[in-house]
């Protein structure tokens, strides 16, 4: 039996081939999943996800999604892209010793001698650690070795925790962070500014997709998140028991800006409209879903 698979339709393979030899096929027809939806899975299982300690920088991520983007499109080539990363990493970082689970590396920590722990020293990310740091905090970092092996303990510590944060508050912004602070980002600030703005359904919808995605967290911080924010959302239900005022004129009330905006709109048209619509709400007597909108946004920016 030959078991041969195309990415095309019958009719194709019809027109293609005599009906004497159509006829004698099996043809079937199934659907998988595209490259782009297989990719994804990849990254999901293997770099947004606290159960690897390796991570992939914002470079090199950035070449190899772009390699799949706009060459080859094959998910196993970004793989042995990973593969070589971490060969490359394994093979060359003797500071590598440390990219493994938290027993073994705060046990390994111990183990490293003071040639290692000079390159610690030279880290870049160390080094901002250690201008943030008191002069005679400075000092012991830089001259006490016993010292550096347990602030890198701690350290490490730190940044498992921080991964733990990290992954399900923000997978799709991965590689934005990678590259600097997000709140630093242009699309970020917009996004706030947007949230002030949201219409009641919209809001609701947004918060709920949020507590689902906080809810896959173990994290105590993640859960103390979810919990505040099914709180928000609790009162904005109640919003709906309490007796309406009466409405504004039709030419007064608010609406989103979404809905105002065309369909194709850019950046400086959404950032034009909103600075529009806050100039002329100023004057106005917040609503009460107007108070708890700003005190959701107060939440998200504290």
């Amino acid at each position: 039996m030959f078991i041969f698979g195309i990415a095309t339709s019958p009719s194709t393979i019809q027109h293609m081939l005599p009906h004497s030899v159509s006829s004698l096929l099996c043809i079937e027809l199934f659907q998988s999943l595209s490259c782009t939806q297989h990719l994804a899975t990849v990254i999901d299982k293997l770099i947004l996800t606290t159960h690897f300690p390796f991570k992939l920088n914002g470079k090199v991520l950035q070449v190899l999604i772009s390699i799949f983007l706009y060459h080859d499109f094959s998910v196993r080539n970004f793989i042995k892209g990973v593969q070589l990363a971490l060969l490359e990493h394994f093979h060359s970082q003797p500071l590598s010793v440390l990219c493994c689970r938290k027993k073994e590396a705060l046990l390994n920590v111990m183990q490293l001698g003071h040639q290692d722990l000079e390159r610690i020293r030279q880290l870049p990310s160390f080094k901002r650690y250690v201008e943030k740091q008191e002069p005679q905090e400075q000092e012991h970092l830089l001259t006490d070795d016993t010292h550096l092996k347990e602030v890198s303990r701690r350290l490490i510590k730190d940044l498992r925790k921080y991964h733990k944060h990290y992954y399900p508050t923000l997978r799709e912004l991965h590689l934005i962070c990678l590259e600097k602070n997000v709140w630093e980002n242009e699309e970020y600030q917009s996004a706030m500014k947007l949230l002030k703005m949201l219409a009641k359904d919209e809001l609701i919808s947004l918060l709920k997709k949020c507590a689902e995605i906080l809810q896959h967290s173990k994290s105590k911080n993640m859960k103390s998140a979810l919990l505040q924010l099914e709180a928000m959302l609790a009162k904005f239900k109640q919003l709906d028991t309490v007796v309406a005022e009466t409405p504004p004129p039709a030419e007064e009330s608010i609406t989103s800006p979404v809905k105002n905006l065309q369909k194709k709109t850019d950046l400086f048209q959404l950032q034009k409209a909103l600075l529009e619509m806050n100039e002329s709400r100023r004057s106005k007597k917040l609503s009460p879903f107007e108070v708890l909108r700003m005190k959701l946004s107060n939440l998200s920016t504290a």
